[in-house]
């Protein structure tokens, strides 16, 4: 059995995933890691030439697999499939579109041996533009080394939405508990996270070395606000995280940020159902982008729409009372 398996769940990237693949095919046999270490790449029915992108990786590497799906089987469903079929004691999940930096691998294997018990890992990135040419910003965890889970869920569990710096052991896969657990969670779009909070008992080690390039500006997933909020929802379901959730909605800027562009998204008069607002409300309230943005951009301008159809109906009515 591998140590570690990097799998890369992707859908229409063969623009992006050459670069990621190039940069571990280097590293792992730069530092004789093909034995311990394996790459799995399944693609989620991509249209798209990302088979012949990674044709020339899974030729050239023993330990580079790739499968591709029939049809669509959702980001989750995706993420649940690697998970099964990895060979690896730890999962690394790696985005299609991001890259990491030299020794990152090294790095990553001499963590995991040298704390082979531990549930899984997570660790800092870099925010780069879309080119991932100009860098932005560091994100570093604010835990270290080995933590559990009520450290974890209060300081960096929102950090391990980024799927790139997740590191799970892998679960009994055809166990009944695994089976309910991931089934809750697929078409949430943070399976991985979820599934690292179940691994927490057994901690979580956590390097503030950050070993990933996060590529920003990348649209096209388009995570509706439901999505968005969903590590906190699933950070609820814990009894030790119910009196945690304000704390940590507060600092959740990576969740809040995902508001405006859904509420530009809707037609002014059609308004939201009543299970988002309250959705939105529960876990937005306390932050400064929720009155900010809310207020203006949704609850004013639907009532001032209110107001002057109200006002239309009335000079209609009277207009035709006058008729």
């Amino acid at each position: 059995m591998h140590l570690l398996t990097i799998a890369i769940p992707t859908k229409n990237r063969g623009k992006f995933i050459g670069l990621i693949l190039s940069e571990l095919s280097k590293q792992i046999i730069e530092e004789k890691l093909s034995n311990i270490v394996n790459v799995i790449i399944s693609d989620n029915a991509s249209s798209d030439d990302t088979v012949n992108v990674v044709a020339p990786f899974t030729k050239h590497n023993k330990n580079f697999f790739y499968i591709k799906q029939k049809f669509d089987v959702g980001i989750d469903g995706n993420v649940r499939y690697l998970i099964k079929i990895a060979q690896g004691k730890f999962i690394w999940f790696l985005g299609d579109d991001d890259s990491i930096y030299p020794g990152a691998v090294k790095k990553v294997h001499q963590t995991l041996r040298e704390n082979i018990n531990c549930g899984g890992m997570l660790f800092g990135y870099d925010i780069y533009d879309k080119t991932l040419g100009k860098f932005q910003k560091h994100m570093r965890p604010k835990n270290k080394g080995l933590v559990y889970k009520k450290d974890f869920l209060r300081n960096d569990f929102f950090l391990n939405s980024f799927i790139s710096i997740t590191i799970i052991k892998k679960p009994y896969s055809n166990s009944k508990k695994f089976n309910e657990q991931t089934t809750r969670w697929c078409g949430s779009l943070y399976l991985h996270s979820a599934i690292q909070l179940m691994q927490a008992d057994k901690g979580i080690f956590i390097s503030q070395e950050c070993l990933v390039k996060f590529r920003s500006g990348m649209s096209e997933l388009g995570a509706p606000i439901l999505a968005s909020i969903m590590p906190t929802i699933i950070a609820l379901s814990n009894k030790e995280a119910l009196n945690l959730y304000q704390r940590t909605q507060i600092q959740n800027y990576a969740c809040r940020k995902n508001l405006l562009p859904y509420l530009l998204t809707r037609k002014l008069g059609n308004g939201m159902k009543i299970d988002e607002i309250y959705l939105i409300f529960k876990f937005h309230y306390l932050a400064i982008s929720f009155w900010l943005i809310f207020l203006p951009m949704y609850i004013v301008p639907t009532l001032v729409y209110k107001l002057l159809n109200k006002i239309r109906k009335l000079i209609l009515i009277i207009f035709g009372l006058r008729k």
